[in-house]
């Protein structure tokens, strides 16, 4: 079972690298990433995406935009 995941990374190097790593996994599949808050909210209302990997800002931004779509 391939595992699609999501990187939020707010540092360009550091994002490319974990991307390159992860995808380096059979059983992984990057379906995008994103370097601010904005792209990665965006993304999620249209990717389909088993996990998503936050650093703490983007974890704090997408806990704000769910609770005011309520």
């Amino acid at each position: 079972m391939i595992i699609n995941l999501y990187l939020a990374e707010d540092q360009n190097m550091l994002n490319s690298a974990l991307t390159q790593l992860l995808e380096l996994e059979d059983d992984f599949h990057v379906v995008g990433s994103a370097t601010n808050g904005a792209s990665a909210w965006n993304d999620l209302q249209k990717l389909e995406i088993d996990v998503a990997i936050f650093t703490r800002i983007f974890s704090i931004i997408a806990k704000t935009k769910s609770s005011s779509l309520e």
